[in-house]
């Protein structure tokens, strides 16, 4: 029949070829799909949602009340890492809030005053 058409016989291995072909990449492109689909549960980029800011150790100290060293180690936070970041501010409101009255609680007033000047202070740089 391929010979009566005029094809002669080297069609066939070429068919077989182009099959395998079209076989393998179609198989290649199915795999590396699921692959995709599977990064996306199993090794997700992280460029997605940021991790939460922990500040454990600061808010520990301020529970067993060692109120400087809590304000430093928020201060610290600002520091290194974000100054627009409003959580430790509010902490040391906080401790400010909670320990008034006390002599802790004018150390704190005083030490939250210093650190609003800073947070002025880097929005005007």
């Amino acid at each position: 029949m391929v010979v009566k058409f005029g094809l002669g016989l080297w069609i066939v291995p070429v068919c077989i070829v182009v099959f395998g072909l079209t076989m393998t990449l179609s198989t290649l492109t199915i795999v590396y799909r699921a692959a995709k689909a599977g990064q996306v549960i199993y090794a997700p980029s992280g460029n997605s949602t940021p991790r939460k800011k922990e500040y454990s150790y600061a808010e520990s100290l301020g529970m067993r009340g060692e109120y400087e060293d809590a304000v430093s180690a928020y201060e610290l936070i600002i520091l290194e890492e974000d100054v627009l970041d409003p959580t430790p501010y509010l902490r040391i409101a906080r401790i400010a809030e909670e320990t008034a009255g006390t002599p802790e609680g004018e150390w704190a007033s005083g030490e939250l005053a210093f650190v609003k000047e800073q947070m002025r202070a880097e929005e005007a740089s």
